[in-house]
């Protein structure tokens, strides 16, 4: 399924759901990049950036995805979460990104 879609990326929503589905992506082609989000955006929390950058480990120690053929993204839009409160998620997600970019 995923190797004939007509795409560069593929999203899922992943934090929500604790991650049940990654042994679903094994397989996943290598000429399409998977982006997952790391910030359950249905969770009124705003996670810390070392919570972001333990999903994220989870994700790779899998060895589904390369890091490079990962996308950090949240599950889906902010747009129903004050301002203030997505730019912290934001900036946790970048954070434990980052976090995780220099441990590689």
């Amino acid at each position: 399924m995923f190797e004939t879609a007509n795409v560069t990326a593929i999203h899922f929503e992943s934090a929500h759901r604790g991650f049940r589905e990654m042994e679903s992506y094994r397989g996943f082609p290598r000429n399409k990049v998977l982006g997952l989000g790391f910030i359950d955006v249905k969770e009124p929390n705003v996670e810390k950036p070392e919570e972001v950058a333990k999903r994220i480990r989870r994700v790779l120690d899998t060895g589904i995805v390369s890091p490079e053929r990962l996308l950090v993204m949240p599950d889906c839009g902010l747009g129903y979460m004050s301002r203030t409160v997505a730019a912290a998620r934001l900036s946790a997600m970048g954070a434990g990104a980052k976090m995780v970019r220099e441990g590689l």
